[in-house]
């Protein structure tokens, strides 16, 4: 919700204010954010709910004149990401609170990426568009250029992989518990991670699209 305000210009006001303050009281031991999903990726990692918090107080609550900075990036550089999910957050997390530090996560993500161009979710997994297209947004946004050689081999990934309608296929990871419904975007059961990575993947293509 934070997110979607931030990105529809909603100005910071004392409603605003006041849940960026109960947000801040869900930090653990004053330290980080936990995620309360068991749906990976993009709701299983302590390091995107911590970007997700620090993001929400930055623009909406008083981020910079609270004591939670120090806490929160101690945490960042010494917490060990176990997946390309982390890694990413971590980087965002980083650049909202404009540390130098950002720079070393940077170069990690880059250390990530597969010898065919694309990133997988996690080390003992097949390369995906969702975490291809995670990592090149990241990167892109992060001020790394397009003509860079990993972001060039990691375009051409995606254009490689993506199919026929457009979309890209990734395999969910998720276990389910809810019913099954049609939303009437491709792949069956996997639609809705398939959702998720083809937005990410189509965002990196934009990025990379010159300005003009």
């Amino acid at each position: 919700m934070r997110l979607a305000l931030d990105a529809a210009g909603k100005p910071k006001d004392e409603v605003t204010a006041a849940v960026a303050r109960y947000i801040a009281g869900y930090q653990a031991s004053e330290s980080h954010w936990n995620h309360r999903g068991r749906r990976p990726p993009s709701s299983g990692s302590d390091f995107s709910a911590t970007y997700v918090a620090l993001r929400g107080m930055k623009v909406f609550g008083d981020l910079a004149d609270s004591n939670r900075v120090e806490p929160a990036l101690l945490w960042l550089n010494s917490e060990t990401p176990k997946e390309t999910e982390d890694q990413v957050f971590r980087l965002w997390s980083l650049s909202v609170l404009s540390e130098e530090s950002s720079e070393k996560a940077l170069a990690e993500l880059i250390k990530l990426q597969r010898p065919d161009g694309g990133w997988s979710q996690k080390a003992d997994m097949e390369g995906d568009a969702y975490a291809t297209g995670t990592v090149l947004v990241t990167l892109l946004e992060a001020g790394v250029p397009a003509d860079d050689a990993a972001i060039r081999r990691g375009l051409a990934w995606l254009l490689a992989s993506q199919q026929a309608d457009g979309t890209w296929h990734v395999k969910t990871r998720a276990i389910g518990f809810q019913e099954y419904f049609e939303s009437g975007f491709p792949h069956g059961q996997d639609q809705f991670i398939s959702i998720t990575a083809s937005s990410w993947a189509t965002w990196a293509l934009v990025l990379s699209l010159p300005s003009a």
